[in-house]
């Protein structure tokens, strides 16, 4: 069925098996259309497959009886290839009308378009990760800037849709992405870090409920308040989405009556890793690490600890719109009790913090959008005095005539 529904045939479902069969061999000009679907969504291990029997003489690989490594990293692509035990080893295959289809297919595309899989993931995840809120719109030249290509509105919403059923790397069960300020991705809305989500907003509205009778509880988010006690959790969750609302509706503000309206830079390592393997790899985060690697308390673990607290402290920045957050952060994780150079720690914690980028400079480090601003001040600075000088010329020009005169 699901061969027939690759060649783009319809009401496979409602066939019978003699009457499947019949269809296929009816359709089998159009299989080599299923082959580039099905390759272009297949796993690696079925692709990898795929490619090593077609290259393989008569399309058949007989593996070794030892060979458990290889066995376990190939997986067939049924119906396309196949892989079987016979005579105490596996044997893979592939059909010779399969090898026959498969002559026409663009491998190049094929890769191209499976990389486009993790690529536009990829591109959302940097920008939300960087700018916390996200118009859909900017997603296209993020996608430009990293990987050299333009994908459609629709694949990008297909991608948004997808995500808001994924898990997220926080939680099981969670969605990996949010949209605003409607749940369905559209052109005109935008895409929300994960912990903008509305379901944090709940978990935050739930722990209020449970302590906020009891002590002065302060949630760890960024939109986070200071409003008395509710009475039912609704009351709560109503609450704290409002805050969470106002919080965005702060942020798009803020972009919008700043100096640089364009969205921050984005490091084309970004191609090659992941935002964490990114952010772990900066000298700063580096000096910080080896710094901790040198304090390592009594009781804790030499080999977790450095790295766990950079992750920490990189990820909790944005928990609050202070933006000396990183250090109160350092400071609840008892950092400071750690050593008796204090400045030191200091400088190393703001050095990281100008690298790495802000929610509330759209995606800017703070270092990169001081320079930025400078360079901004001084082309309109450069501007004004051009102005002005060809301003004096101009006057000048009826006197120096009436003189001649």
């Amino acid at each position: 069925m699901r061969l027939l529904t690759s060649m783009g045939v319809k009401g496979a479902a409602a066939l019978r098996k003699q009457q499947v069969i019949e269809r296929v061999a009816s359709e089998i000009d159009r299989l080599s259309q299923a082959i580039e679907q099905r390759l272009v969504q297949c796993e690696d291990a079925e692709y990898a497959g795929f490619r090593l029997l077609l290259n393989k003489p008569g399309r058949t690989f007989t593996f070794a009886p030892d060979d458990t490594v290889r066995i376990k990293d190939f997986k067939p692509l049924e119906p396309f290839t196949w892989l079987f035990y016979c005579d105490d080893t596996y044997h893979a295959l592939m059909p010779e009308e399969v090898r026959v289809a498969a002559l026409a297919i663009d491998f190049r595309n094929i890769d191209r378009m499976r990389n486009r899989r993790w690529q536009l993931p990829r591109a959302i995840a940097v920008l939300k990760e960087f700018c916390g809120v996200v118009p859909v719109a900017e997603i296209v030249p993020c996608c430009k800037e990293l990987f050299g290509f333009a994908p459609s509105m629709e694949e990008i919403l297909h991608e948004l849709q997808g995500a808001s059923h994924r898990a997220s790397r926080y939680t099981y069960y969670q969605p990996d992405s949010a949209c605003w300020p409607h749940a369905t991705p559209s052109e005109t809305g935008y895409v929300l870090d994960v912990s903008l989500a509305a379901f944090r907003v709940k978990c935050i509205a739930e722990e209020r409920l449970k302590w906020h009778a009891e002590i002065p509880y302060v949630a760890h988010m960024p939109w986070a308040d200071a409003e008395p006690p509710a009475q039912d959790i609704e009351a709560y969750c109503t609450a704290e989405l409002a805050a969470r609302d106002a919080y965005v509706r702060e942020l798009l503000g803020m972009r919008r009556h700043g100096l640089l309206k364009k969205r921050g830079p984005i490091d084309k390592a970004l191609a090659r890793m992941d935002v964490y393997q990114w952010e772990r790899s900066l000298p700063e985060a580096k000096a910080v690490r080896a710094w901790l690697d040198g304090h390592v308390p009594n009781g804790k673990n030499d080999y977790e600890y450095a790295d766990s607290l950079v992750m920490r402290l990189i990820g909790s920045r944005e928990d609050s719109p202070n933006p000396c957050n990183l250090v109160a952060v350092a400071r609840r994780c008892g950092l400071f009790s750690h050593t008796f150079d204090s400045q030191e720690l200091l400088e190393l914690l703001v050095a990281l913090e100008g690298a790495l980028p802000s929610w509330h400079l759209n995606g800017w480090t703070p270092r990169a959008y001081h320079e930025a601003c400078l360079a901004e001040t001084a082309c309109k600075a450069r501007a004004a005095s051009s102005e002005g000088e060809e301003g004096v010329a101009a006057a000048r020009e009826p006197v120096l005539a009436t003189r001649a005169a």
